[in-house]
């Protein structure tokens, strides 16, 4: 009689210490899981943090102002052809001296962030805060300001969410998943613009430009060199004169 009342209570120990255990590993990826996504982002690159423009002066070439995309700037080089740059609908203008400059209007993420659903979305805006959710350029200054250093195994599942969120942002818009080794980044402020620049053009190749007017506009541009050249101080000729136009 005692023994089938034996065998019920031992399969209820099983299940209630099968049941601890799953829970207890449910918790541990829970808490740990949004660690581990930051961490898988891992690269080198990822730790590069802003700094300064070691060169600020502008350059005093002669510019010819052309339009792309709704965005406005001068071009400090010289070019024999200038009939047909000065305005296209193409993001792309290809100078004769062998230099590339190419112009896009990358979609604002703040009002995507904004509209989030659920939980997880309330969770993320809390974690941002008011100061990085007060415009598309602090939320971006957020993202290339983080490092995958900054998530913690010991920092709530919120926290390390918003800092794979916010590595995600850089490494999208900083091309820093395309490879390149500690390219540096600079932070500026020029009149009307401010923004941020991806390469140093005495080391690489192609230089990026993140642009902010103070409305909120945003546009990148990036510059590649193929026979050409240029300098930093035509890069800062370039920026001083940038105008959004739409």
């Amino acid at each position: 009689m005692t023994e089938p009342s034996k065998r019920a209570i031992s399969w209820k120990r099983i299940a209630t210490a099968l049941a601890t255990v799953f829970g207890l590993v449910f918790l541990l990826v829970t808490w740990i899981g949004p660690f581990y996504e930051a961490r898988l982002m891992e690269e080198t690159e990822s730790e590069v943090l802003p700094k300064p423009l070691p060169d600020t002066a502008d350059a005093s070439d002669a510019t010819v102002r052309v339009k792309r995309l709704g965005v406005s700037f001068g071009v400090p080089w010289d070019e024999t052809d200038t009939s047909k740059m000065k305005e296209s609908k193409s993001g792309i203008l290809i100078l004769t001296n062998g230099l590339m400059i190419s112009v896009s209007r990358p979609p604002g993420v703040l009002d995507a962030v904004k509209s989030l659903e659920g939980s997880h979305g309330a969770a993320l805006r809390f974690e941002l805060g008011d100061q990085a959710l007060s415009s598309n350029f602090a939320l971006i200054s957020a993202a290339v300001s983080t490092r995958v250093s900054d998530a913690k195994w010991w920092h709530t599942p919120i926290y390390n969410r918003k800092i794979a969120f916010l590595l995600s942002l850089k490494m999208w818009r900083f091309g820093l998943s395309e490879g390149c080794n500690q390219v540096p980044i600079f932070g500026f402020s020029k009149g009307r613009v401010r923004g941020f620049q991806v390469g140093d053009p005495l080391k690489e190749r192609v230089v990026r430009l993140i642009l902010f007017e103070e409305t909120g506009r945003e546009c990148r541009i990036d510059l590649l060199k193929f026979d050409g050249d240029f300098s930093q101080a035509q890069i800062n000729a370039l920026i001083a004169s940038l105008q959004f136009k739409s």
